[in-house]
């Protein structure tokens, strides 16, 4: 992990140690804070499988980073979503009144910005655990190697099967909830019409199925 921010010339502190769901006041809860000798989050790290982005991301997140020197808040995101989930950070960061740039390409497996001093980037699984096989690899730990090759079936089977999630459009849109309850009207108007035409058996419904319905 300490490689990615080196790729993109940042110069982080010193990070001791990496730390797993580290909850802040906001209730932001980022996957992996990578800390200073002091304590304070110079890296922040979102993994994304199949979810959409939160009220808090980024700009909580991005909040929660060092208001002087470098640090970056990562995504970490299937293939497939590794071009469709910037925007969804632009719009997200503009509703906090943040302006995200549009991403700069880093070879191909990296996108990146800057919102103010700190660094907003988005990478794929590939990247990761390419840097992490490699380092496994030759130090020679089979255990660790095995997993590293389990998490990359499971990313690569994501790629190819894997749900996308609703953008903050699609979400926040109210034409979509409007256009489904609409739907869910004419349900039981069909069913009525179906079963005064002879067409449907009525007998095994009742009026709180097709209400569900």
């Amino acid at each position: 992990m300490s490689q990615l921010p080196a790729s993109l010339g940042l110069r982080l502190p010193e990070i001791r140690p990496f730390k797993t769901q580290v909850f802040d006041d906001d209730l932001s809860i980022p996957n992996l804070a990578g800390l200073d000798t002091t304590g304070s989050a110079v890296m922040l790290v979102e993994s994304k499988f199949r979810a959409g982005l939160t009220v808090n991301q980024p700009a909580a997140y991005l909040a929660r980073l060092p208001s002087m020197g470098s640090c970056l808040l990562l995504f970490v995101v299937p293939q497939r979503r590794f071009h469709t989930i910037w925007p969804d950070l632009v719009v997200s960061a503009a509703k906090a009144g943040i302006e995200v740039p549009a991403p700069i390409s880093h070879d191909g497996d990296l996108v990146w910005g800057q919102v103010e001093h700190r660094t907003l980037a988005v990478t794929s699984w590939q990247a990761p655990l390419s840097c992490i096989e490699e380092e496994v690899r030759s130090g020679g730990d089979v255990p660790i190697l095995s997993d590293v090759s389990l998490l990359r079936g499971l990313c690569e089977h994501m790629d190819s099967a894997g749900f996308i999630p609703a953008s903050l459009e699609e979400l926040t849109n109210t034409k979509i909830p409007r256009r489904l309850l609409a739907t869910a009207g004419l349900v039981p108007e069909m069913c009525d019409s179906a079963i005064a035409a002879g067409i449907a058996d009525g007998t095994r419904t009742s009026p709180a199925t097709r209400q569900v319905l």
